[in-house]
């Protein structure tokens, strides 16, 4: 009898460990509710919290958190980002300004993946939900930024350097290289301020003056050429050609029939056939070459299908496709808008 009711007293104080241990198991945190505490203070980290049906999705909801707050710190400091260029006429010098930041987007895709930040609390709540709590140390994650500005520089540097000894169309090409590197700087800059650490200098200024100066002394002539089989051959040269000059004046190149520099679009459409299909298709190619003295610096090439119920559709939206291509292909050949 007595060993029965050991038996019986043993198994109920298991019941209540066991409960216990649930309990403690799904308690909330601290840190939940204070995402800042004696481990992880305000001051010297940045934290954010997130949830989600498995670690993975709470990770990445951690870090979308992360960078909104770190992208409103950043608006907070710039909406902004403007050079002003001075333009003298008849006398008077006026003053331009001109957007000199990417989209804000940008920004956040290099924040979602914030160098030096880990995840020092997971947790797992009653309803299987899982939370975490990622942290980065603002001293060690700037001092990776601000690493990975001085490469940048020096990229840049290096880029400036090789363009003194160029043609002005080679030069300007190794300057919209150097203008990528430093929209990419100044993205880098911006978070490193943001984390509380001084970041002086603006590279992206004095290369977009530099850039719009040397624009102006550049000509290009345009040449088209269209492939026989594209239907309305002639109008498509028209569309194509009056599309690159309101391209290549939109970052101020001028375009003139005579010059010693030309860049060279060709484009050619046919019909795919395809047995008993409801649809026409199209397939295009366009091609774009940077060209001096007949030598081609630069080149990029496109080619894609459209699909339409008739032909003349089908030709129409190949054409449209093409010239709205147009920007990607100018970056690719190093003419960034």
């Amino acid at each position: 009898m007595k060993a029965k009711h050991i038996t019986v007293w043993v198994a109920t104080l298991l019941v209540l460990l066991s409960s216990c241990a649930t309990s403690n198991v799904h308690k909330e945190p601290s840190w939940v509710a204070n995402l800042y505490d004696k481990q992880y203070p305000k001051e010297s980290y940045l934290c954010s919290i997130g949830s989600g049906q498995s670690r993975e999705e709470a990770v990445n909801n951690a870090f979308s958190a992360l960078a909104q707050s770190i992208n409103a710190t950043i608006r907070s400091e710039i909406t902004t980002i403007s050079t002003s260029v001075a333009q003298t006429e008849k006398g008077t010098t006026t003053f331009s300004d001109s957007d000199a930041m990417q989209s804000w987007g940008s920004v956040s895709s290099v924040i979602d993946q914030m160098l030096g930040s880990e995840v020092v609390n997971t947790w797992v709540d009653a309803s299987s939900l899982v939370w975490v709590r990622l942290a980065v140390n603002k001293k060690n994650s700037a001092a990776l930024y601000q690493q990975q500005l001085r490469e940048l520089e020096s990229q840049i540097a290096h880029l400036k350097a090789q363009a003194a000894f160029k043609t002005p169309l080679e030069h300007l090409l190794l300057l919209h290289a150097s203008l990528k590197l430093a929209k990419e700087h100044q993205q880098l800059a911006s978070i490193v301020r943001a984390l509380g650490q001084k970041e002086e200098g603006n590279l992206l200024s004095s290369i977009q003056q530099e850039i719009q100066r040397l624009s102006s002394t550049v000509q290009l002539q345009v040449e088209v050429q269209v492939g026989e089989t594209v239907a309305n051959k002639s109008s498509a040269e028209r569309d194509l050609k009056q599309a690159w000059y309101t391209l290549l004046s939109s970052i101020g190149i001028v375009s003139v029939p005579e010059a010693s520099f030309a860049i060279k679009i060709f484009y050619d459409a046919s019909v795919v056939s395809s047995i008993d299909a409801p649809y026409v298709q199209v397939r295009y190619t366009l091609g774009v070459s940077l060209v001096e003295q007949e030598v081609v610096i630069a080149s990029a090439l496109q080619q894609q299908r459209i699909s339409a119920l008739s032909q003349v559709d089908a030709y129409k939206r190949a054409l449209a496709d093409a010239i709205d291509s147009s920007t990607a292909l100018l970056e690719e050949v190093g003419l960034s808008r």
